[in-house]
C-alpha cells in the first residue's frame, strides 16, 4: 500500500501510515460485518464494485485511473493527483456509470 510504504506527504499533522490503518480498518468492518459509514475509506477492487453497481442497475459503467474518466472527449484530460497502481496492485481508480430513474 503506497501510503504505508512510502509515507508521501507526512507532516506532523498527516499520518500516512495512520490513514493505511484506519483504510484497512474500514475495508474490514464493511468486508465483515457491512458496516459502512459515509466519508469512511474502504478498499474495493474495480471489478466487485463493478458487480455491485450492475446488480444496483447501473449501466455504461467506465472505470479508469483517477482524472482519466470523463464526458467531454474533446477537452483536454486532467493531470491525476493519485497513482493508478502501486506494487502491482490498482491503487486509485475513478467509476462513472449511468443510473436510470425508476
Amino acid at each position: 500500500m503506497f501510503p504505508w510504504q512510502e509515507e508521501h506527504n507526512k507532516t506532523d499533522n498527516y499520518d500516512p501510515k495512520a490513514i493505511a490503518v484506519k483504510c484497512l480498518g474500514d475495508t474490514l468492518a464493511y468486508d465483515r460485518d457491512q458496516i459502512f459509514e459515509p466519508g469512511i475509506s474502504m478498499i474495493i477492487e474495480p471489478a466487485a464494485l463493478i458487480g455491485l453497481m450492475k446488480f444496483l442497475g447501473f449501466s455504461e459503467i467506465q472505470l479508469g485511473p483517477e482524472g482519466r474518466v470523463h464526458l467531454a472527449n474533446s477537452e483536454q484530460r486532467p493531470q491525476p493527483f493519485f497513482i493508478y497502481s502501486f506494487g502491482g496492485c490498482t491503487a486509485v481508480y475513478e467509476v462513472l456509470a449511468l443510473k436510470s430513474k425508476s
